[in-house]
């Protein structure tokens, strides 16, 4: 039985091949033959030789550390931040991939809250790290020994493109923090920032092996407070960055309905101005489970709505935002500043306020909360004033009414400003004084109100759109001008204590033209 099962299969294969070996001629049949061809001749056919190699592909993903603000604040890498002379009140001047990415992720905070965009989703791009869209580098390039061993993309090459894309996110996210304070309104500093993990490839083609990254870029999701959250987790409601810019406008109708005033008027009417608008908010402060959100920014500041309040850091936000949209006479600089608070009377606590540069390296610590109606520091107290002791370079006390105010830097403001940014000064401010001026041909006579603690004064001219320009000292309240030409001039007046401290800033408000 079995002989003839396999007589059987025998006889299929041989009748398979030659229904096979008919189909092949039939096909060969159908084609065009030269003519003169011999029906028997066997054509003439010529192989290709292919000698080309099929590429090997090999991927890899780079991890990408996820940022928790909260409990983690390094400092910024000396590859991608330097110390410089240039940097203004920042300790740090970015470059390179920090300078980009910090540039990309303002951008797409601003763009947020100003409804232009909705998703908190940002991607660095590799092409805005200077690395091209679809660069291949070679081990060569990378300095590294392979690109490839055991089979898989080495650790070596790995490592060496992970560099290439190193971007310190917590320093960017420290900066946006004090830069941003209307735009970050949406954004949760409290919660972990997700960094979303990217790929490298390699290509083996014979002797030639080279790597590149795959995909667009690194991610990284940005979570939203409560309030201003969307349908879906990374995405702000159209209504609350609406909310959001009903505020902004009202800080700005504040602006400019004080662009009148001096510099120094201009920033007691800011502290007027919040503290009508709001009280302090004890809620966050008995109950540690308040969810981050609107009492710690500026919304509920200009919010128009009487019962919304804010916390130190609403405060000082507000203060900030206004400084930022004014235009002032002078180099006037407001930032946050952050710490420790500790009263003789029993506060010790995390607090927000803020340090004003006047110029001249005078730098103010302005605590708005503390100022407020109720508190001890009412009316001004603790807005422009020198400083009681000075124990170390990151503490301050102030006494108010018998109590030692402290404040204390938290060590990361550090890593954020520079030391001069805040350096105190030891002398109280006072604002610029009056002055009065008759002029005949080519003769200026000026006098001015008496600077309370100054030894000697300082005289500054500029022409109508010029700069200002130091015409002269003196050592009373009068000083004479000989004027080369007519013209229009503002004069301004600043009075220095015996060691040339300055006590107050000039400006076009208190100064006079003159016309001829």
């Amino acid at each position: 039985m079995k002989s003839t099962i396999a007589k059987t299969l025998v006889l299929l294969v041989q009748i398979i091949i030659v229904i096979s070996s008919f189909g092949l001629v039939c096909n060969a049949d159908k084609t065009d033959e030269p003519a003169g061809r011999e029906e028997t001749q066997a054509p003439d056919v010529s192989y290709a030789q292919d000698d080309t190699e099929v590429p090997k592909y090999f991927f890899r993903t780079i991890e990408v550390d996820d940022i928790d603000p909260v409990s983690k604040q390094p400092g910024p890498g000396i590859s991608n931040a330097q110390v410089n002379s240039d940097s203004g009140i920042y300790r740090y001047q970015m470059t390179g991939n920090q300078k980009n990415a910090y540039e990309k992720i303002r951008n797409c905070i601003i763009d947020i809250a100003n409804g232009r965009s909705a998703c908190t989703k940002f991607t660095v791009t590799f092409a805005e790290l200077g690395l091209g869209d679809h660069h291949d580098y070679t081990a060569e390039e990378l300095g590294v020994g392979s690109i490839i061993a055991d089979g898989e993309i080495s650790d070596e090459a790995a490592n060496a493109m992970s560099q290439k894309t190193i971007i310190n996110m917590q320093e960017i996210i420290n900066r946006v923090l004090v830069d941003l304070p209307f735009d970050c309104c949406w954004f949760d500093k409290t919660a972990t920032v997700k960094a979303d993990n990217y790929s490298v490839g390699a290509t083996v083609i014979g002797d030639s092996v080279t790597i590149h990254y795959v995909g667009d870029g690194i991610t990284f999701r940005f979570p939203i407070v409560a309030s201003y959250a969307g349908s879906n987790e990374y995405y702000v409601s159209l209504s609350s960055v609406q909310r959001a810019l009903y505020a902004s406008g009202r800080a700005k109708a504040i602006v400019n309905e004080y662009c009148d005033l001096s510099d120094y008027g201009k920033l007691m009417k800011y502290r007027d101005v919040i503290c009508d608008l709001v009280d302090f908010n004890d809620q966050p402060v008995v109950d540690d489970s308040t969810p981050y959100g609107d009492p710690w920014n500026i919304v509920y500041v200009f919010d128009g709505d009487e019962s919304t309040n804010v916390v130190c850091e609403g405060y000082s936000k507000a203060f900030k935002y206004l400084c930022d949209l004014t235009d002032f006479d002078n180099d006037v600089t407001c930032i946050l500043a952050s710490g420790n608070f500790f009263t003789t009377d029993g506060t010790d606590c995390g607090h927000m306020w803020n340090i004003v540069s006047l110029g001249y390296d005078m730098n103010y610590m302005v605590d708005l909360t503390n100022c407020d109606n109720g508190s001890l520091g009412f009316y001004d107290s603790l807005m422009f004033k020198k400083y009681d002791s000075n124990p170390s370079s990151n503490v301050y006390r102030y006494k108010v009414k018998g109590v030692t105010f402290q404040y204390t830097y938290y060590d990361y403001l550090a890593e954020i400003y520079s030391e001069a940014a805040l350096d105190l000064s030891d002398t109280a401010f006072v604002d610029a004084p009056a002055i009065y001026c008759k002029n005949s041909r080519n003769v200026v006579d000026l006098n001015w109100n008496v600077v309370s603690g100054a030894d000697h004064y300082e005289i500054y001219r500029r022409y109508e759109n010029g700069n200002w320009t130091r015409i002269g000292s003196s050592t009373n309240t009068y000083f004479r001008d000989n004027i080369a030409s007519e013209g229009k001039y503002y004069y301004g007046i600043v009075g220095l204590t015996a060691d040339n401290k300055a006590l107050n800033v000039y400006n076009d408000k208190y100064s006079v033209d003159c016309n001829y």
